[in-house]
């Protein structure tokens, strides 16, 4: 089960890095280490997939909180919960880790002494686990664009929207137009699967060609989270911003 959501989450994520605390991968349960349980489990293709993602995790020197799940304190939860990750396990039938969502509790050191406060883990250990995370997978990393501007060049605002239509594409943005409830003003319109230009004038034809070009990966990600109802993307500076 572990094993296909794995897969599923890396097409979703190709940076996908699966974590063990250090010296667990190799500590010894049942007179076998874990990594080799995990070989034998998995297979030899498999298992070099696996290997191919994998990294020990070393725990700050000075940790801000523990994670308790059912009273005991949880290593892995803890580091997942700093940094806003997924916990990965392998369930058994009937097992407390089911659910996409861990439900747990957070210790935290204060001024006065010790505080806890419910808190949740994200959760990942079958195929429904990664479909209930995907967009958040697809998210990771990425920051959404606030009022649909995904960029600028020079002064002039290039937006993208929820929903829109036709070939992927890209609005230039009059910077002194300000309509009725915010609305906005296009000055030229850009396909960006394959560069052309589909309103208004050539005048910034060379450089959103430049840009588009640098940026047509990331650009079509975000055309992705559009069509699926969400808010574009802000594209990440590189060569070819004006």
């Amino acid at each position: 089960m572990l094993f296909s959501c794995l897969q599923k989450v890396s097409g979703w994520q190709r940076e996908l890095i699966v974590s063990f605390p250090g010296g667990h991968w190799h500590a010894i349960y049942r007179k076998k280490t874990l990594s080799r349980w995990m070989g034998e489990w998995l297979g030899r293709d498999q298992y070099r997939w696996l290997l191919s993602k994998l990294k020990n995790c070393r725990p700050a020197e000075v940790e801000v909180c523990d994670v308790y799940f059912e009273n005991n304190k949880s290593l892995g939860l803890t580091l997942t919960h700093l940094a806003r990750s997924w916990a990965f396990s392998f369930p058994t039938f009937n097992s407390l880790w089911l659910s996409p969502v861990i439900k747990a509790t957070e210790w935290r050191l204060v001024a006065g002494g010790v505080a806890t406060s419910p808190c949740s883990v994200m959760h990942l250990a079958n195929e429904a686990h990664a479909l209930h995370w995907k967009q958040d997978l697809l998210d990771w990393g990425k920051n959404v664009a606030k009022e649909n501007t995904i960029s600028k060049l020079g002064d002039y605002p290039i937006q993208m929207y929820p929903m829109d239509h036709g070939h992927p594409h890209v609005h230039l943005i009059d910077p002194q137009f300000s309509g009725p409830k915010g609305s906005t003003q296009t000055l030229a319109k850009y396909r960006v699967d394959c560069f052309e230009r589909m309103e208004g004038p050539p005048r910034w034809d060379k450089q959103m060609r430049t840009w588009i070009e640098a940026h047509k990966e990331q650009l079509l990600c975000s055309w992705g989270r559009c069509q699926r109802g969400g808010h574009p993307y802000q594209i990440q500076s590189g060569e070819g911003e004006g």
